[in-house]
């Protein structure tokens, strides 16, 4: 069986982070690579470019991985900027959505992780709330300071690609200050927190797939959430 190459849209540490001697960084966490290595795949860095290198980048991988991190550009989505939305970076959003448009035109799998599902929704024309502030709530579902591998609330999952893999119920970790407020067409509902907030979503005539809470983080920990990269990887 051929290994299958991992492409992941890595994040863009800019000049001023007070490392690297100030110089522009590409970079992904290292548990993302963990995880893949782990899965017997090859990770591949596709950092950012322009949208119209999407296509040339896609041609190289086998899959694509849409990462955590900043928040999605708000004008995206025809939206003002909240006073509580964080850093954004309009190239890397521009240049994941070109991915993943690529990815779905070539018929390969995609799957969004926190801000990565995040993104999906809002490339294929759903929106999002800027702040947990704007939904009525009572979870915490940014969880620092504890250990990000560590589960701190639970989600329900229905019969969908999870299912087989963390079963009903499942508590996960929790790292995000944005939600899905629309869901893109096309995409269906896959687990849920107790407050309903969106915990993950799929499309699998597209062979899209996201969830919200960090996989990656828990995985060298969990067995079941190492199984999620090993399943994706076997797609």
């Amino acid at each position: 069986m051929s290994v299958k190459t991992i492409g992941l849209a890595a994040n863009s540490l800019l000049p001023g982070a007070g490392v690297f001697h100030e110089q522009p960084v590409s970079y992904l966490f290292q548990n993302y690579l963990d995880a893949l290595i782990t899965s017997d795949s090859m990770p591949l860095l596709l950092p950012i470019q322009a949208p119209e290198r999407a296509a040339q980048a896609i041609e190289k991988v086998d899959a694509l991985i849409l990462a955590g991190g900043q928040d999605i550009s708000p004008e995206l989505y025809h939206q003002e900027p909240h006073q509580a939305l964080g850093q954004t970076y309009l190239p890397r959003d521009q240049w994941e959505i070109a991915l993943m448009q690529a990815a779905i035109e070539a018929q390969k799998p995609v799957l969004g992780i926190c801000r990565g599902l995040q993104l999906i929704n809002v490339g294929l024309g759903g929106t999002l709330d800027q702040d947990l502030a704007l939904v009525p709530t009572t979870i915490k579902h940014m969880q620092a300071p504890t250990a990000e591998w560590l589960g701190t609330h639970n989600v329900t999952i229905t019969e969908s690609f999870l299912s087989p893999i963390l079963g009903e119920r499942y508590r996960v970790n929790s790292l995000h200050h944005q939600v899905v407020h629309t869901l893109a067409p096309g995409l269906d509902i896959v687990a849920t927190a107790n407050d309903q907030v969106i915990e993950a979503f799929a499309d699998a005539e597209r062979n899209i797939y996201a969830v919200q809470w960090h996989p990656e983080m828990m995985a060298s920990h969990d067995p079941n959430m190492q199984q999620l990269f090993n399943w994706f990887a076997s797609l």
